[in-house]
């Protein structure tokens, strides 16, 4: 009786562990992400990669279904299908073959692309621009089949029809159709159909043999390790590779001027991102590891003032330490740009102080801390908005602004003195016909630059800033926990402007533009901190 009992218990133990595994197979099945399976054929190396799956996982497919229902003029699946053969076929036809019988039989869950840095990245000393002389990476398009033999069929066939001259080649065991004089070559490896350059081909051949892939590249790892994995693309980019192929290529002084990352600082990092949707909202996701190489730690992630700008704005972002970021983006053009000289930068602060009396760094950024950008207003005659920065030394930021005002009396431009908010300034009036509103410039512990008094005064006063907006707190909350918003759109409020100016007077807004814009409800984006990561988003609201 008793190794009944046990043997009865064992049966329930593995069914109830079979019954988990099912279970957990079922949910990958219908609900788990899809699998990158072409990254396996992408040598470690490369520097920029590329993926977007053509069947999603269950998740993703009724959030688009989700999405779609919310635009009444939107096509059905197979309505877009449709359009899509339609446009693919008007190719196609060059070579006698079409989408349903030539590609769709064999077409796989996924299209994929990949392109090393060229050795020769710079063009040499002698290179005007960073890319002369550079010749073709190794490069390759990679098409999931999920039937290899009509896959090589398609191949073969649209060789037959193609104009240009073609040769059959073989490498390491893997036959490919080679175009001699674009150097480019097509074949199927390991379920994909791979088109690209000879080298490229090659190199997934290599890989497929044994060769490292990108999915053993730690730098690859660490820059999407963090992405959301249910998406319907990635994208990848080594841009600390590229800088030091620019830099070893003999790039021309300033070439790497774009790698500066301003507020983050550090040259080009290694950077990932990923598209995906949800039931109300699209988001683009990203992650950078700035500073990985010199081990730098990420500056504290910071909201500027963008929750304490007016609670009627409909467009808004915010910038920290705005006297910093100034001045740190100030110092790189010094660096990258030539010494002396009158007009060059070196020459800028004397330039001013000159001109103006102020020293631009004690007089001007020195007291700016954190800062926010607003727009306000959904009546075209009363829109307002300014820049609201606050002061970490009242006194100096007070004195600057009285010296303004004297300045702009020295040129002809008449001001009026100011008192608003418990603040003190001055007024300037735009001659424009039509123009009501004025410049306000006030000084307290904040100062604000901005189109409007009540603008102004709202911005100073901060009694109902943006962070008691609903709207704005739907829009945060849409960006996901721990994340930080750095700018804001309400669409609803925009749209409301656009057609109080006019926009609703004409019948190819109403037909053609609104029922495609009415569902769209708000943008933002913001940004995290994780284990030295960057990771940013940007959030399209629908509903």
């Amino acid at each position: 009786m008793k190794t009944r009992v046990v043997i009865l218990a064992v049966v329930g133990v593995l069914g109830v562990a079979a019954v988990a595994v099912a279970g957990v197979l079922g949910y990958q099945m219908f609900f788990g992400s899809s699998q990158d399976d072409a990254v396996a054929l992408v040598p470690a190396d490369a520097a920029i990669y590329g993926n977007i799956f053509l069947d999603p996982s269950m998740n993703q497919k009724r959030a688009i279904e989700d999405l779609l229902e919310k635009f009444p003029e939107a096509p059905n699946a197979d309505e877009a299908r449709n359009k899509l053969v339609d446009l693919l076929d008007e190719g196609l036809a060059e070579i006698d073959m079409n989408f349903d019988d030539d590609i769709d039989p064999w077409l796989g869950n996924q299209v994929a692309g990949w392109a090393q840095i060229p050795e020769d990245l710079g063009g040499g000393a002698g290179a005007e621009t960073p890319l002369e002389g550079t010749e073709t990476p190794p490069a390759a398009f990679l098409i999931a089949s999920d039937d290899d033999e009509a896959a090589i069929q398609f191949v073969e066939e649209a060789s037959a029809n193609s104009d240009d001259e073609l040769r059959d080649e073989r490498y390491e065991g893997a036959d490919y159709v080679l175009n001699e004089e674009e150097s480019s070559a097509a074949g199927v490896v390991d379920g994909f159909l791979v088109i690209g350059t000879e080298a490229g081909f090659k190199a997934v051949v290599d890989v497929s043999g044994g060769d490292d892939n990108l999915s053993d590249s730690e730098t690859f790892t660490d820059a999407t390790d963090d992405l959301t994995e249910d998406r319907l693309a990635t994208f990848y980019f080594d841009g600390g590779a590229f800088a030091e192929a620019l830099e070893e290529g003999g790039a021309p002084p300033g070439a790497l001027e774009f790698g500066s990352f301003g507020m983050l600082g550090g040259s080009l990092s290694p950077t990932a991102g990923a598209l995906f949707v949800q039931s109300d909202k699209v988001v683009f996701e990203s992650t950078t590891m700035p500073g990985a190489e010199d081990g730098e730690e990420l500056p504290e992630i910071s909201d500027g003032l963008l929750p304490d700008v007016p609670g009627d704005s409909w467009g808004a972002f915010g910038i920290p330490d705005l006297g910093t970021t100034l001045e740190e983006l100030y110092d790189a053009l010094l660096e990258a740009s030539p010494q002396g000289g009158t007009g060059s930068p070196f020459d800028l602060d004397a330039q001013i102080e000159e001109q103006t009396g102020l020293n631009l760094r004690e007089d001007l950024l020195s007291w700016m801390g954190d800062a926010g950008l607003f727009v306000s207003g959904t009546d075209p005659l009363a829109v307002g908005g300014g820049l609201v920065i606050e002061s970490t030394d009242p006194a100096t930021s007070s004195a600057t602004v009285d010296r303004l005002a004297g300045l702009l009396l020295q040129q002809g431009i008449p001001t009026e003195p100011l008192s608003a908010g418990g603040a003190e300034g001055f007024t300037v009036e735009i001659p424009e016909p039509g123009v009501t509103e004025r410049v306000v410039v006030l000084a307290g512990d904040r100062v604000v630059i901005a189109y409007g008094e009540d603008a102004a005064v709202d911005a100073l006063e901060s009694s109902d800033p943006l962070s008691e907006s609903e709207a704005f707190q739907t829009a945060t909350e849409g960006l996901g926990d721990d994340f930080t918003a750095a700018g804001y759109f309400d669409v609803d409020a925009m749209q409301e402007l656009a057609e109080a100016a006019g926009a609703g007077q004409f019948p190819e807004y109403e037909e053609d533009v609104k029922p495609w814009l009415d569902p769209f409800t708000y943008v933002t984006f913001g940004s995290r901190e994780d284990g030295g990561r960057l990771v940013q988003r940007l959030v399209i609201g629908i509903d």
